[in-house]
């Protein structure tokens, strides 16, 4: 309940509204993320414009209208955070074989992380049917299946990942690089850029990595 408060704050805080999905469902397994997503995608005219967060391991620290322009910017259908390991083990091996579906980058973050997302509604329920079309059960990691989905589709359904964390830092392995002189701004400070939405790995305490944000 502590971090979804901190979402929840961060979030007031940059003046952005939420739709709240499968607060309090019991049995809510990983891929009822995927079929809600669908459902609720399925519901908005093809071309207006979906944000979607991970419940309680996101902060944000930018208004809309910041996350629009950042969004903008990278000139894609529809725009995935990116993280620096490569888990869609649906790939193969994580250090051999996973990397390769993913094009090089001096950026340490290239691989696809399925926490954060934004585009076009229906680019995204169509990634979203096609994923539910892959074999899967209720244990079934949607980061897994959805990457491998993703790898399939990107050219077709104009997709990318925010390699340069214009719009989207995914935390894991990222600290060292926002140790600089301007730390409660949220500066990646490799690559010089302010991500408007931090993803932070599922266990970790969020209030602690809240002095990196604006508001703090």
């Amino acid at each position: 309940l502590h971090k979804a408060c901190m979402m929840l704050q961060s979030a007031a805080l940059n003046a952005i509204p939420l739709q709240i999905y499968g607060w309090g469902l019991e049995d809510f397994s990983i891929m009822n993320k995927i079929q809600m997503a669908a459902n609720i995608m399925s519901t908005i005219p093809r071309d207006e414009y979906v944000l979607f967060v991970d419940g309680m391991d996101v902060l944000f620290n930018a208004n809309l209208s910041c996350i629009w322009g950042a969004f903008a910017a990278l000139e894609l259908d529809a725009v995935f955070g990116a993280e620096g390991c490569c888990s869609i083990r649906a790939l193969g091996n994580r250090v051999t074989e996973c990397p390769s579906h993913f094009p090089y980058t001096h950026s340490p973050w290239r691989f696809f992380n399925s926490g954060t997302y934004m585009g076009k509604a229906g680019r995204l329920a169509d990634l979203m049917q096609d994923t539910l079309k892959e074999q899967w059960t209720e244990t079934t990691n949607d980061q897994d299946i959805l990457g491998k989905v993703y790898v399939d589709r990107q050219d077709q359904y104009h997709l990318g990942l925010d390699t340069h964390a214009i719009l989207f830092q995914c935390w894991l392995g990222s600290k060292r690089f926002f140790l600089c002189n301007r730390p409660t701004q949220g500066v990646n400070c490799l690559l010089g850029t302010m991500p408007k939405i931090f993803h932070f790995p599922a266990k970790q305490d969020i209030s602690y990595h809240s002095r990196w944000m604006w508001w703090y």
